[in-house]
């Protein structure tokens, strides 16, 4: 970004669920480093049924990643603005950046715990942690890596 003369371009996409979306961390970057930024929002009302036929009609082979389909969408929009672009598709993987990763470092320790003790916090934590469409996958995920710490130490 310091060595162009122009403003990177920048491209990112939002979601409608709220606890789903990072558009506001998107934004801070953006701003922190002065970008030409641009932001879709995925929403009900974007043409999915479209999208997915577009998608299949251009993919070598059937897929069932639900993931791609908004960077099908972002794609798209970058298009409109850039001809070659650099993604940071992976990055989570790469720097741990998933629920379900931080769920298992929490669920290492419970290795040690006794069963009745796990399964009476585990109640417990079901009662309390939030719900959201995706604090509750996040939520699924960890009982169930919480249940095959269980399994296989029980």
């Amino acid at each position: 970004a310091e060595a162009s003369s122009q403003p990177l371009k920048t491209f990112s996409i939002g979601f409608e669920a709220k606890s789903c979306d990072e558009s506001a961390w998107f934004r801070e970057i953006a701003a922190r480093y002065g970008t030409d930024h641009h932001e879709y929002e995925l929403t009900g009302m974007s043409d999915l049924t479209s999208a997915i036929e577009e998608f299949a009609w251009y993919s070598d082979e059937p897929g069932a990643d639900a993931g791609a389909l908004p960077v099908w969408f972002l794609s798209k929009m970058t298009r409109r603005h850039v001809t070659v672009a650099l993604s940071g598709e992976g990055g989570d993987e790469l720097f741990g950046g998933y629920m379900t990763y931080r769920a298992d470092s929490l669920a290492r320790p419970l290795r040690r715990v006794p069963r009745l003790v796990r399964r009476a916090a585990l109640g417990t934590a079901r009662r309390l942690l939030p719900v959201s469409n995706c604090q509750d996958r996040i939520r699924v995920q960890a009982e169930a890596r919480c249940g095959r710490v269980a399994a296989a130490c029980g």
